[in-house]
């Protein structure tokens, strides 16, 4: 006989809720907005938030949206720390999982540059929208990184050293990044970079050429099944 009792009654209903955020987290929204998604904060930390360690609550609802489209990161370590750095935002392994642990064991840092300089678009500043978006390319090198294909990590930090070599992998992520279903939000984040931020001429010409351009991304999403009606 079934049991009726609350406890399993409350069980339902979480799943239910579980089912109906996995579901629109996979549909290919073009705007996020925040106020729409407060009210799922809590169920997104239940089912993403699990060792994900020193995030700032201002970024939690978008880093948790971005983590719905990862899967396989669920059980991921991965701690957000804040400090200047020479760009918006940027992660990587740490040393100790890289020489100490399998790659599927690998714990993560992302950190989000929190200084205000001239030349520099710094997190607090930017839309939403745009947030979940430079999340999800973050998230989409943690993917790449674990690849299984032995020397795969090796070849990226080699391709690092050169701005041909950058290029190939940052493109490379955005492109994933987009067929994850988060291309508006990559449109986004370079849009805003592009034509709404306070960052120099220079440091825009450097995005043009490392990573995918808005028209590039929008290019990419038009001739995408997964966004296709």
């Amino acid at each position: 006989m079934i049991n009726y009792s609350y406890p399993y009654l409350k069980a339902f209903c979480f799943s239910c809720i579980s089912f109906l955020i996995v579901q629109l987290s996979f549909s290919q929204i073009r705007e996020y907005k925040k106020d729409e998604w407060q009210p799922k904060l809590d169920s997104l930390r239940e089912l993403y938030g699990k060792n994900k360690t020193n995030i700032n609550p201002k970024y939690e609802l978008a880093i948790l949206i971005a983590l719905s489209f990862y899967p396989e990161l669920k059980e991921t370590h991965i701690d957000f720390n804040e400090e200047h750095i020479k760009t918006t935002m940027n992660a990587q392994p740490t040393v100790g999982s890289v020489l100490f642990r399998k790659k599927k064991n690998w714990r993560f840092t992302v950190n989000l540059n929190n200084k205000r300089k001239d030349s520099m678009v710094v997190v607090a500043e930017l839309p939403f929208n745009a947030l979940i978006g430079v999340f999800g390319h973050e998230f989409y090198h943690f993917v790449d990184y674990k690849t299984p294909k032995a020397g795969h990590f090796l070849n990226i930090l080699f391709c690092y050293a050169t701005v041909k070599g950058k290029k190939k992998v940052e493109r490379r992520t955005d492109i994933g990044t987009i067929e994850r279903g988060l291309g508006w939000q990559c449109w986004a984040f370079e849009n805003y970079v592009q034509n709404h931020s306070k960052a120099t001429m220079k440091y825009k010409q450097f995005k043009k050429k490392i990573y995918m351009s808005s028209d590039e991304i929008e290019s990419y999403i038009n001739s995408c099944p997964l966004y296709q009606k």
